[in-house]
């Protein structure tokens, strides 16, 4: 796939829209909910593990969107970039998150990426054997 393919063909015949949404409003919730400042965040039991599962679930939930606004006949190079997207959006979630007196954790941007591994790992395979979904 080329850049000229793309302008051609048009972004529709690549990615499903009602998934893409699902997608972006995905990823803005997410961002939003790791952006609030730790003053107006409720108090929960501080449990180090439901932090890094948060983190896991947020980006599986991402990263499953995404997969699921690719058409099928998208190529693997289309998919490698918006899971490497994926994974930058992670590197920047945790990079930005100091600008609102959070801290960054390299321990949340690995949950995120096994996040990302697991999700493709289980719902790629499931979704390209399916083409009544995979359009």
């Amino acid at each position: 796939m080329n850049i000229g393919s793309l302008q051609t063909n048009g972004l529709k015949s690549y990615v499903d829209a009602r998934w893409l949404l699902v997608a972006l409003l995905c990823t803005l919730g997410v961002l939003g909910l790791t952006h609030i400042p730790p003053q107006f965040m409720p108090q929960l039991p501080r449990v180090h593990l439901s932090d890094k599962l948060g983190h896991f679930l947020a980006y599986g939930l991402i990263t499953m969107s995404f997969i699921g606004a690719l058409r099928r006949q998208v190529g693997w190079r289309l998919r490698l970039t918006v899971l490497l997207g994926i994974a930058v959006l992670g590197i920047f979630d945790e990079v930005t998150q100091p600008l609102v007196s959070r801290q960054a954790s390299v321990g949340d941007f690995a949950a995120d990426v096994a996040g990302i591994l697991a999700v493709t790992a289980c719902w790629l395979p499931w979704r390209l054997r399916n083409p009544e979904i995979a359009r």
